[in-house]
């Protein structure tokens, strides 16, 4: 039997960054899509399996089209329309799972509909006025003792990246260390926490990847 849509479905991330994804998205997905490891490789331990998953910020599907072939009942939210486009071009087994929709307020999403979260690089573009309220929507949507799963890039020496990249998008240089104490407030304890490669390729850039409960 067809699973029923959780789905009903503002953009949180600045112009420039809009811009870029907007712009980039048939070069991203084909690049994203060509990625080794990544968090994708952490979905076995996070959530059980069968279960109920939304991939925040899905991007090009590629994390989402994992879950789907993982055999989780996966699910997706993405602000910009070309990347969704492109995600469905990719991998057809998203097409209907991902709605226009973001951070902060995940506008549509009802309450209480997940066994999991994902936001895998998602929450390294937000206004520092912005995630407060965005981690209480990732809380929202969850259901007790659910699982978040989450991605921040940092250098070698595990600091948070800070500022404009030379492609102009904005890096608020929200840290590991942060994350664990305002999603302590919020009722999450944090399971494990790992330093992973960028599955890019990219010499300066690693990801700080961390798994939460409720």
């Amino acid at each position: 039997m067809k699973s029923p849509d959780p789905l009903k479905g503002g953009v949180a991330t600045d112009r420039q960054t809009r811009d870029y994804y907007r712009l980039k998205a048939a070069e991203l997905a084909r690049r994203y899509d060509g990625a080794r490891g990544g968090i994708a490789d952490c979905f076995d331990g996070a959530f059980p399996r069968g279960g109920r998953v939304l991939d925040v910020g899905a991007g090009s599907g590629r994390d989402l089209h994992r879950l789907l072939l993982g055999g989780w009942d996966g699910w997706g939210v993405e602000p910009c329309r070309a990347l969704i486009d492109e995600a469905e071009r990719l991998y057809p087994a998203v097409r209907g799972r991902i709605r226009q929709s973001a951070l902060p307020a995940l506008e549509g999403i009802g309450d209480g509909r997940f066994d999991g979260v994902v936001a895998s690089a998602v929450l390294m573009h937000l206004a520092e006025r912005q995630l407060k309220a965005s981690l209480r929507s990732l809380r929202r949507v969850l259901k007790g003792r659910g699982r978040l799963l989450v991605s921040l890039p940092v250098d070698e020496g595990g600091k948070a990246r800070r500022g404009r990249d030379e492609e102009g998008r904005f890096f608020n240089g929200f840290s590991p260390e942060r994350l664990e104490t305002l999603l302590a407030e919020l009722g999450f304890a944090c399971m494990a926490r790992e330093q992973k490669a960028d599955g890019l390729g990219r010499k300066d850039r690693n990801w700080a990847v961390q798994l939460f409960k409720l």
